[in-house]
């Protein structure tokens, strides 16, 4: 399985005969559910603290395209906050 980035979900498939007890195989998956809603949680406060960081730049007067490309949102993303 290839790596997930911070923005990619990740996707684990459980082989029956990897783990050998239904037990095991429960723990594996609720692991895996565990780490996938830990990045969802680690990328929405990335995302929240981007958009912060957008409305605080724009208080102080920055142009649109600056804001853009620090933060990596677009044009209109900006112009809606």
């Amino acid at each position: 399985m290839k790596n997930a980035g911070l923005n990619e979900p990740m996707n684990f498939t459980v082989r029956n005969d990897f783990y050998a007890s239904e037990q095991e195989r429960a723990m594996y998956k609720a692991a895996c559910r565990y780490e996938s809603d830990r990045v969802s949680m680690i990328n929405e406060s990335m995302r929240k603290g981007i958009i912060q960081t957008a409305i605080n730049m724009r208080k102080e007067n920055f142009d649109s395209g600056v804001i853009a490309k620090i933060t990596g949102l677009s044009i209109e993303e900006i112009e809606q906050l």
